[in-house]
């Protein structure tokens, strides 16, 4: 069974003739094309091979098997042309009305430091790559990272003293007036569900991240940039 619901038919996509044609009306998230999902599970899948432990061929052999399989017919594909990073951003800048460069440029202010600041932005690609594909809780884990991380280095830049953690970031960013008080709510919201990453949380079915609670966490890194930069 296809896990990706937000996905038209080869036949609808290729009735598709603009960025603007392509939001979901039930979702409000841009449709993935096919050629568009193809290259993202290939790359999604060859960084998945170089972390998953293959030691022990007798458990994840079923797993490697499928995993290559699917690359080598991914590779072959005359439609696998775009990278992954290029798709997500074509939709961000639709969806959010910024694009990579000027997002760059705002987080220059307070991240000097281009390798910090490109992770950032490669991880704001994945969150908004993953929450389209359906992996709501992987979005909202990522999504909390990024938006941990530029809260920290915003109060090291500013030389503003902190504990070093999330809860932290938030109550001095607020105690400063450097966020407004519904968007630090919104971050603390992120964070408990970011801990769901610890299996033993999830204990009732209303603790399972769904597509709302991601569109919230993703949306959340733009408005939190954006406040940052007032």
């Amino acid at each position: 069974m296809r896990r990706f619901p937000l996905t038209y038919s080869e036949g609808q996509a290729g009735k598709i003739k603009d960025e603007e044609n392509r939001m979901n009306t039930k979702t409000g998230s841009f449709v993935l094309l096919d050629d568009e999902i193809l290259s993202i599970k290939l790359q999604l899948i060859e960084e998945l091979k170089d972390k998953i432990d293959f030691s022990e061929p007798t458990i994840y052999s079923t797993i490697w098997t499928y995993l290559d399989e699917f690359e080598q017919k991914a590779k072959a594909s005359p439609t696998t042309k775009k990278p992954r990073a290029d798709i997500a951003w074509n939709f961000i800048k639709n969806e959010y009305r910024v694009d990579k460069t000027t997002l760059s440029k705002r987080l220059n202010k307070f991240i000097k430091d281009d390798f910090k600041r490109g992770i950032i932005l490669r991880d704001i690609g994945t969150a908004h790559s993953l929450l389209n594909l359906g992996f709501y809780k992987e979005s909202v884990i990522i999504s909390g990272g990024v938006i941990e991380e530029i809260l920290r280095l915003f109060l090291e830049a500013k030389q503003i003293k902190s504990k070093n953690n999330f809860i932290d970031y938030i109550k001095i960013c607020e105690e400063n007036n450097l966020l407004k008080s519904g968007i630090s709510r919104l971050s603390d919201f992120l964070r408990e569900f970011r801990n769901l990453v610890h299996l033993s949380r999830e204990k009732v079915k209303n603790d399972t991240v769904n597509i709302s609670v991601a569109k919230s966490a993703v949306s959340s890194i733009f408005t939190i940039i954006d406040e940052l930069n007032k």
